[in-house]
């Protein structure tokens, strides 16, 4: 049985906006060494880390519930 929804969370982060912006778009591979508790590893299936149409698989744990995601990138926007 698989089960789909919605998983938000809050978090304070201490950094400028830029460089969250920047961690996530393009070095969305060094995560897992920032969080390797909650999350353990990110890989590119489809593109480049940071283009339009990639495809991201993002392995992870929340609680005691280990589980994946797949995020497709629709468009890039630098600011």
């Amino acid at each position: 049985m698989a089960l789909v929804g919605k998983m938000e969370t809050a978090v304070e982060i201490k950094s400028p906006a830029v460089k969250y912006y920047k961690v996530f778009s393009s070095e969305a591979h060094s995560i897992p060494n920032m969080s390797s508790d909650n999350l353990h590893a990110v890989e590119v299936h489809e593109g480049d880390w940071d283009t339009h149409g990639a495809v991201k698989h993002w392995t992870f744990t929340a609680g005691t519930v280990s589980g994946a995601s797949r995020n497709y990138i629709y468009t890039v926007n630098m600011f």
